[in-house]
Order: C-alpha cells, then structure tokens, then sequence
C-alpha cells in the first residue's frame, strides 16, 4: 500500500509559482509574466480577480514572438485568454519548448486603474516529453532528393569502376587466350 502511494506521489505534476502577487495596472496599461519551457511540456495556469477598480480585466497567454507582433500594433495570436472580467482564469498545455508570456491586460475596458490577485503557476508533468516536429514539406522534399541524388552519384561511379574492371579482366582473358593460339 505504501509502494502505491510513494508512486502515486512520484507521477503527481510538480507546481511551480511563476507570480503570485496583488498588482496594480494602471488605466489603458497591461503587465506581462514569462514562462520560459525548456525541458518538458507543462500546463501554463493563471487567475486573477480584480479587488480595487471598476474595470474588467483580460489575461491572454502567447508566445514570445507574437508579444513583438502585439507591441508593434499587429494582431498576435493567442494561445489562450479569457474575457474582460473582474475574474476569470485559463490553463493552456505547452507542448513546444520556447517562450510565452501571460499579459493582464487593462486597455479592453480601460475605464480605471485595477488593483488584482494574480497568480499565474506552472504544473509540469514529469514523465511527460515535447511533442517531434516535422519538417515542412519543402524541406522534406529537398532531403529526400538530395538523398536520391547522393544514392545515384556513388551507386553510378561505383557501377563504372566494376564495369571497367570486368573490361580489363575481360581483355586480359582474351590476350591470354590469343597469345597462346
């Protein structure tokens, strides 16, 4: 029974606490928490509930790439989020290494300055591993004919050296043949 709990207790997720802080975002304002995923896959959690302000709040989850996208006025696209709330929480499963950030943003409805509970956290799953990409067809194509093309290269020279060995051999046995005739 014992062995059965410590097991149990070996496979629970591992949390780990990235923010959890009252925060103040000041009208028309957003504020940005990274989680930087290395090792393996987890699933990104974050809550929050306005506790001073009249204005609802949204938390959107992206990667890093489509924060610069954001902070230069074009659309990013986004992993996960919630509504303009005085509440509200999501939890995304990252299965691709690399950097995503949890932005609490004001500017939705913007009306005043919030002061909220935010706690965003990460709950990794230890037997768990990235998920292997694929290459993109074009990239594909090029390895396989590049392949082909190597394959026919050496098979052709090879073939050219055997064929002009057996000519030799070939001419050897007929000299031989009509030296002594």
């Amino acid at each position: 029974m014992i062995a059965i709990a410590l097991l149990l207790l070996a496979a629970a997720p591992e949390r780990t606490d990235l923010y959890k802080e009252r925060t103040r975002i000041p009208k028309s304002q957003w504020r940005a928490v990274r989680a930087q995923m290395f090792d393996r896959p987890s699933t990104i959690h974050c809550e929050y509930r306005v506790v001073e302000g009249t204005s609802g709040v949204r938390a959107v989850l992206m990667t890093g790439d489509d924060v610069d996208r954001f902070q230069r006025g074009e659309s990013p696209r986004v992993l996960a989020s919630t509504q303009a709330a005085g509440s509200g929480a999501f939890a995304f499963r990252v299965t691709r290494p690399g950097e995503y950030l949890v932005l609490v943003d004001n500017r939705t409805q913007g009306t005043s300055a919030v002061l909220l509970d935010l706690n965003v956290w990460l709950e990794r799953h230890p037997d768990a591993t990235f998920e292997p990409r694929l290459l993109s067809r074009e990239t594909r194509l090029k390895v396989v004919a590049m392949s082909l093309g190597g394959f026919l290269l050496v098979g052709g020279w090879s073939g050219w050296r055997v064929w002009l060995a057996w000519r030799r051999r070939l001419d050897a046995i007929r000299g031989f043949r009509g030296g002594r005739g």
